[in-house]
């Protein structure tokens, strides 16, 4: 698993950078994936996002 880079926003919620997150589920054309944001990187980013507060 690739490692993925978080920052907070002002509300101190998690931002995932994409790119990373694309790696990660080893998609390749991350312009495509921009378009078509669905619910596996959601559900990805909400998985990590409850790693991330785990630990």
């Amino acid at each position: 698993m690739s490692l993925i880079r978080v920052a907070k926003d002002e509300f101190n919620e998690p931002l995932f950078c994409f790119n990373d997150v694309c790696k990660s589920l080893e998609l390749t054309n991350t312009k495509h994936a921009k378009r078509s944001i669905g619910e596996k990187v959601i559900i990805f980013a909400l998985k990590v996002s409850f790693l991330i507060q785990k630990v």
